[in-house]
């Protein structure tokens, strides 16, 4: 939840898509990522959500937060 937190604080734009999809931008290149809720869990497009198959990355840590 902290990394959330801070890419939150350090400008992360989130644009809600539709009920189950968010957008959030990366800080660190020119990606957007998307976030789904997927029968109650939330999948994020970010490779470490992809590939490292974490719970929680940081981008739907600062959904959440959001």
């Amino acid at each position: 939840m902290k990394r959330g937190q801070e890419i939150l604080q350090k400008g992360a734009t989130i644009t809600k898509i539709d009920n189950t999809t968010y957008n959030i931008n990366s800080l660190t290149s020119n990606s957007i990522y998307e976030i789904n809720n997927l029968e109650n869990r939330l999948v994020c497009s970010c490779p470490d959500f992809q590939y490292r198959e974490v719970e929680l990355c940081k981008h739907i840590a600062c959904l959440q937060i959001w």
